[in-house]
């Protein structure tokens, strides 16, 4: 492997973003053709965005969209697609369950730290009865079980009618609507309750997410939030800013919840 692609690999697994895949053939390749046909292979036990090989890889499966030279990637439909929904710009996303999934799939997947920021996450409420398939879908990752939050604030309500709830309700709203459903997925779920919270985001070690509306569910056909991805910066000062360790004067209370 030559020296820059060696640093390029240390880099990505430093980074935790490369994915142990089982062998799909029968025995080990030793030809870039017989890679790629195993990476193929890989693609049916669970979906590949696309295959990058050399130009003589892309002659050799030529009839294959999924496989692109590396040289000439521009060219792939799929790498055209990945690059407009992972780079700058903010996509729609449908406001429910499966548009929520379409979007966090890999970061659910693969992330071994995650938080959910929405002020107004509720598991009592009907429009967030759905949010428990987001953290069920994380437990069927094939890698070990991440570290996952959710905070919000307080208080419901706003103005006159702003209502702060206290320690144990909260306990038995989340509890009541989790605790049974987590500990069958073998989860646990840190809440942490803050005094004031606006904004709505999701924060990993992979990438962090704002997102135009919280958690909530919409079943009108034409309900879409825009999501818009943070840059590393951002990222990180968000994660600072919901340390409790950091901030702790401003946490009302905290607990888990499942297993």
């Amino acid at each position: 492997m030559p020296n820059q692609a060696q640093k390029l690999v240390k880099l990505l697994k430093i980074a935790n973003r490369l994915i142990d895949a089982a062998p799909q053939l029968t025995s080990k390749p030793t030809t870039s053709d017989e890679w790629c046909e195993d990476a193929l292979q890989s693609h049916h036990q669970q979906p590949l965005v696309g295959i990058l090989g050399c130009r003589t890889v892309k002659q050799s499966f030529r009839n294959e969209p999924l496989v692109a030279s590396v040289e000439n990637r521009s060219s792939s439909n799929w790498w055209n697609e990945y690059v407009t929904a992972t780079g700058p710009g903010s996509p729609r996303v449908r406001r429910n369950i499966a548009g929520y999934l379409q979007q966090l799939g890999a970061i659910l997947h693969h992330a071994s730290h995650l938080m959910f920021l929405d002020p107004h996450l509720d598991p009592s409420r009907p429009d967030y009865r759905d949010f428990i398939f987001i953290l069920e879908e994380i437990a069927r990752r094939s890698g070990p079980v991440p570290q996952i939050e959710v905070h919000r604030v307080c208080y419901v309500g706003s103005g006159p009618a702003r209502q702060v709830i206290e320690q144990k309700e909260w306990e038995e709203r989340f509890s009541k609507a989790w605790n049974t459903r987590l500990k069958a997925a073998g989860l646990s779920v840190r809440i942490v309750i803050w005094s004031d919270e606006h904004d709505r985001h999701v924060i990993s070690n992979l990438m962090g997410l704002h997102l135009g509306n919280g958690f909530d569910t919409d079943s009108a056909p034409d309900a879409v939030s825009t999501w818009t991805r943070l840059s590393s910066t951002d990222r990180d000062a968000i994660q600072r800013e919901f340390d409790t360790r950091v901030n702790a004067g401003s946490v009302r209370c905290e607990f888990s919840v499942g297993s």
